[in-house]
């Protein structure tokens, strides 16, 4: 049976290590091979790992794994930097799924370990939801959406790929298809990937830091590197990174029911720097909730509040 490993960037704050916490928890009550799966946590901003332990008790005895991101790294890339520090530690699993803090699994991921071959280099994510960012310097300042994808691999000396894809938010195709440009909520990589993203990755960031300084240029550098070395992608359905936003779940035809990961992004009902806290629990799942993906939300903080801190008895 193939093996899972989890990593997950964070900073150093008391909102970041019970958001882990949270998902850690959940990880653990899908059985299986999710209760032995090492968890590893990616600490930026130049933090003492074993100040980071000493807050993080409760990780005591558990599959969790605290790597601190190297100073010169953070201090060059910053928070990009612990991004993308998650390629580096070595594999300790077939494969290994890079998500975001504010991500819980709901169900296994088992459709994609028990199909895909860990044995070959592939990317298998959900597309992003929007287009990136514009950016107001250099040669790309205020570049038209669909002329982005063209230039952008034309300054990389990349062909546009022959199979392209829409927008995961833009059903009604506003803006032209595009190359797999996955949100990193939830991206599933076989073992044998992160030797290639290794050696590539921080040449590519140097390179867009130059003439795209984008937000979201971890999301593009994926892109860049898995077509520039043929590296496989799957572009995955919603339920394995479905953001608590009704659009998304309209966009993509869902219910809450269907999914695997829920990425809790978005704060109108529930605010996921508080809504993990043992002082916020209570009132997060008290709050009146409309959106059925944070009423789902609902229930997953009551079952952590019971069994991690004993309220909500």
């Amino acid at each position: 049976m193939p093996t899972v490993e989890f990593r997950i960037p964070l900073s150093p704050t008391r909102s970041f290590f019970h958001q882990v916490r949270f998902f850690e928890h959940w990880l653990r009550r899908l059985g299986g091979r999710y209760e032995d799966a090492l968890l590893t946590l990616v600490v930026g901003d130049d933090a003492v790992i074993d100040d980071v332990l000493a807050q993080n008790e409760w990780s005591n005895g558990r599959k969790v794994r605290w790597i601190g991101v190297p100073s010169e790294i953070f201090r060059q890339y910053g928070l990009h930097g612990t991004a993308d520090y998650r390629y580096f530690p070595g594999a300790e699993a077939d494969f290994i799924v890079l998500s975001d803090a504010d991500t819980v699994l709901v169900r296994d991921i088992d459709p994609l370990l028990d199909t895909l071959d860990g044995s070959m280099p592939l990317v298998a994510a959900h597309m992003a939801h929007w287009i990136p960012a514009p950016v107001e310097t250099g040669p790309f300042a205020n570049v038209e959406p669909d002329g982005l994808w063209p230039d952008l691999l034309r300054e990389f000396e990349l062909g546009m790929p022959r199979t392209l894809y829409p927008y995961s938010m833009d059903p009604k195709g506003q803006f032209a298809p595009i190359p797999p440009y996955f949100n990193l909520g939830f991206v599933l990589l076989s073992a044998p990937t992160l030797e290639v993203f290794r050696a590539h990755l921080f040449p590519v960031q140097d390179r867009l830091l130059e003439i795209y300084p984008s937000f979201m240029r971890c999301q593009l550098a994926v892109t860049l590197i898995a077509l520039r070395h043929g590296i496989p992608t799957h572009c995955l359905p919603a339920q394995y990174n479905l953001a608590n936003d009704v659009r998304h779940l309209s966009c993509n035809y869902l219910s809450p029911a269907d999914a695997r990961v829920i990425h809790f992004l978005r704060g109108d009902e529930l605010v996921r720097e508080t809504m993990v806290l043992p002082e916020g629990i209570i009132a997060a799942c008290e709050r009146i909730c409309t959106n059925p993906v944070n009423q789902l939300l609902q229930g997953m903080l009551r079952d952590y509040a019971r069994n991690e801190f004993g309220l909500l008895q």
